[in-house]
């Protein structure tokens, strides 16, 4: 299962404007092949994007590496995740991004610890703890000595898993009171679904037309009465992305609804 949230940050507040901080691991989506003009029916999805966790870091010195694992009480076999730094605005409860961060997901006590490059020249130089059990509102950044490291993002190919349905973001469209609506859907890996609502509405008797639909631009040719004609021109998205629960928070299991779809606006690291 993947963590469910995002958010877009074109200018954030500043920092007395946040009630508290959060990280969250950072998801993109693997890019599909667009298809082709087809006539799709509505409840059926038309595209398709895998939903994954973004890249790997190798550091410069195994030895340095190592060291600092022991160091800081970081698990030694865990892997660094991309995380996104976030704040909550006190305002709305809305996300902005504040940064990347780089985090072991085990450690020793089962805190979580990140790595932040804070002035972005390939070498650590801050270390955040996020302890369960002494939770703070906001990240405190310790400076520590440089630690060489390099980003390798992650290919943008769909994987593959034989007769299992991996997590993706799919397109599709109804028939509602003589309208077609179209939506954004979240296929989660637990036989459920997250479901963003309507996106775009579209008289058939306007056709054609092109839609922007979570990111991708669809066109719609034409409808028959039974089937629409559509054509993907354009993937969702190559930025990573957030989904935003609801206040009642997460329920697995069937449809859930009320969930949001952001994209983050912040360029993903070495890209």
């Amino acid at each position: 299962m993947f963590a469910l949230a995002f958010a877009a940050a074109v200018s954030a507040p500043p920092p007395q404007d946040f009630v508290s901080d959060s990280l969250l691991r950072v998801q993109v989506l693997a890019e599909n092949g667009l298809p082709g003009e087809r006539p799709v029916k509505p409840g059926r999805p038309f595209y398709a994007q895998q939903i994954t966790f973004d890249g790997f870091l190798e550091f410069a010195d195994r030895e340095q590496e190592k060291e600092a694992r022991r160091k800081y009480d970081m698990d030694m076999s865990d892997n660094f995740s991309l995380t996104e730094w976030i704040g909550v605005s006190a305002r709305d409860g809305s996300f902005h991004h504040r940064g990347w961060l780089y985090c072991v997901r085990r450690s020793r006590f089962g805190t979580e610890k990140c790595f932040r490059d804070a002035d972005g020249d390939g070498a650590f130089d801050q270390l955040t703890t996020l302890d369960p059990d002494k939770p703070d509102r906001f990240l405190k950044f310790d400076t520590i000595p440089a630690v060489a490291y390099r980003y390798i993002p992650r290919e943008r190919k769909p994987a593959r898993s034989g007769t299992y349905r991996l997590p993706e973001l799919f397109l599709s469209y109804d028939l509602v009171g003589g309208k077609l609506e179209f939506r954004a859907l979240a296929y989660t890996g637990l036989a459920s679904t997250v479901d963003f609502g309507p996106l775009e509405t579209v008289d058939p008797g306007s056709l054609p037309r092109t839609i922007s639909l979570a990111g991708a631009r669809v066109r719609i040719v034409g409808w028959d009465g039974k089937r629409a004609t559509l054509a993907v021109e354009t993937p969702m998205t190559t930025a990573a992305v957030r989904f935003v629960a609801p206040d009642d928070g997460f329920v697995p299991g069937g449809n859930r609804k009320g969930w949001s779809l952001d994209f983050v606006e912040a360029p993903l690291p070495a890209r």
